[in-house]
């Protein structure tokens, strides 16, 4: 796992709470493509119970990682780490990995946090409709499908198509507030964070996968932290029987996974 994770140039990361028992809080992992380019699957490389997800715990384990990685002298070749939004995490990866290695959102992370906003300003009926309202949700969610550098310009061109709409109804106005400020000109998320453009990986939807198979393969019960060790080391000991490959062999994934709401 410490060959493959050295030559990964991106690495994907999520984490999964229904497993786990006290003091845990969440099984973490750390995935990459490797293997053979037409069956391209991604696969866990490194498995952590953590019992905090504060910014300090988040920067802990990928120092620990990263140190296990790298203490033969050899450097990881990390470009980019896709993962969800989750503050505590985007910050300790910038703090631990640096500039040069990209942080960028899941895009069904990132529909599925606009759905949620729509839901939470009682706005889902208007959207189930399919109408003007989902028309334009729509398209503010295909905005991570064009080049960073004209995000902001086509966001303000949908901003002016739809005044009259927004002008008129004040949660559809909080509706396009809420955008602007979180993912346009946010304090923490910038139109380069969820870009998804001309990307052969878009999501982590393969781990959500994951965490659903190990879910059921633990009998869907939280497991003690002895039965879920030897778990993860049987699902660990499967992928590696299956593939034996070299570190060389790291892939990026070709598939294309859209999303629904």
């Amino acid at each position: 796992q410490l060959d493959h994770l050295r030559a990964a140039r991106l690495i994907k990361i999520d984490g999964t709470f229904k497993i786990v028992t006290k003091p845990h809080k969440q099984l973490f992992t750390i995935h990459s493509n490797i293997g053979n380019p037409d069956e391209d699957v991604s696969t866990p490389l490194c498995y952590v119970l953590m019992s905090g997800k504060r910014k300090v715990d988040y920067v802990a384990v990928l120092q620990k990682l990263k140190s296990e990685v790298e203490k033969d002298g050899r450097p990881m070749k990390l470009e980019c780490v896709l993962m969800d939004f989750e503050i505590a995490f985007w910050q300790a990866v910038e703090e631990v990995f640096g500039r040069d290695v990209r942080r960028r959102g899941c895009w069904f992370h990132f529909t599925q946090a606009i759905y949620m906003k729509v839901n939470n300003l009682k706005l889902s009926q208007t959207y189930h409709t399919k109408g003007g309202f989902y028309i334009m949700v729509r398209r503010l969610m295909c905005l991570a499908m064009v080049d960073d550098t004209n995000i902001e310009n086509l966001f303000l061109y949908l901003k002016a198509r739809y005044s009259e709409e927004i002008n008129s109804n004040a949660q559809v106005k909080k509706f396009f507030d809420y955008f602007e400020e979180t993912w346009i000109s946010g304090k923490f998320y910038s139109p380069a964070d969820w870009c998804c453009y001309r990307e052969d990986t878009r999501t982590n939807n393969e781990l959500e996968n994951w965490n659903g198979q190990i879910w059921h393969s633990g009998g869907k019960k939280k497991l003690h932290i002895y039965l879920l060790a030897e778990l993860l080391h049987k699902d660990a000991i499967g992928y590696f029987d299956r593939f034996l490959l070299e570190p060389e062999n790291t892939t990026k994934k070709k598939q294309r996974t859209g999303t629904e709401s």
